[in-house]
């Protein structure tokens, strides 16, 4: 996750910057650095204190055993196209094939981790040829973890709307719904980009009948430190050449980022704005008047 964002969420949950010092190790003024200083660079020590202890407090949406197996791909997905990534999705493709769920929850689960894993042998390739098949079978991925998605969010409606669902099951579903959600305009995005399936323009038909930008403004007004909600709505307005909201996203994602004043910077997890396709329109549109360089990039110590 973005730093700033981390700690912004971390104050708001312990109540003081003294509070999330004793609890994690990272001093007042770090925290201060890393809110206030756009682009400030944490070290790896400092990142990892602060993500270990957004996972306490507040843990993703997963049942343990698929919320660990999240983790150690999203820890893998920072070296794209590597051994130890190829052999963490082999290995794990295999023990979901084999999965049997016991309830509506861990069949949700299941998906989605399905998805997270196809979309990983689709984009985190790093441009390797030999990486699973190759092109053709990349955009082949996509659509696969595009029906997946479509599925785990139909079990997530069908039992979001039954009685019988043990209260803990239903509030973890409703939290989990709305990142299948985020996955699954992501895999439309990719496809129009890669003209695969269906064009741009009815990619946007698509994300319009599905309401999608009404939903993400209400996810991240649910979740308002969630900053890769605020950075997919402003690629979807952008894509969607809605001025409105891509300003509105935009002015909550720096917000959450204040490094995003710049288009050129990012956060190490998705690209800059000025690098992604999608927010091409956005980037034409805003650079002069909204663009930022960030002139200064300290990096912290340990702590």
């Amino acid at each position: 996750m973005s730093p700033p964002a981390i700690v912004k969420e971390l104050h708001r949950l312990l109540g003081s910057r003294r509070a999330v010092e004793i609890d994690t190790g990272v001093t007042e003024k770090v925290q201060q650095n890393v809110v206030n200083e756009p682009g400030y660079q944490v070290s790896a020590a400092t990142r990892k204190l602060l993500n270990e202890a957004h996972e306490r407090r507040r843990p993703f949406p997963l049942p343990e055993m698929f919320r660990l197996a999240r983790k150690k791909l999203t820890e893998l997905k920072a070296r794209p196209g590597s051994r130890e990534l190829l052999e963490e999705i082999v290995k794990m493709e295999g023990f979901l094939h084999l999965s049997r769920s016991r309830t509506p929850l861990e069949a949700i689960a299941l998906g989605y981790l399905r998805v997270l894993y196809l979309m990983s042998k689709a984009l985190h390739h790093n441009k390797a040829a030999e990486w699973f098949g190759g092109r053709s079978a990349w955009k082949a991925f996509l659509a696969e973890a595009e029906i997946e998605c479509e599925r785990a969010l139909g079990l997530a409606d069908e039992h979001l709307a039954r009685v019988d669902v043990k209260p803990d099951d239903r509030d973890m579903i409703e939290r989990l719904r709305p990142f299948l959600l985020i996955n699954w305009l992501q895999l439309v995005a990719e496809q129009a980009k890669a003209r695969y399936k269906r064009t741009p323009e009815e990619a946007e038909r698509l994300l319009r009948d599905r309401n999608a930008l009404k939903a993400l403004r209400e996810f991240l007004e649910q979740n308002p430190y969630l900053w890769q909600v605020a950075y997919n709505g402003l690629e979807t307005a952008s894509i969607l050449k809605s001025d409105s909201d891509a300003l509105w996203f935009y002015e909550r994602l720096k917000d959450l980022d204040p490094g995003f004043q710049s288009f050129d910077y990012s956060p190490g997890e998705v690209v800059s704005l000025s690098d992604e396709q999608g927010m091409a329109y956005f980037c034409q549109r805003y650079r002069e008047r909204l663009h930022k360089p960030i002139t200064s990039r300290k990096r912290a110590p340990r702590c």
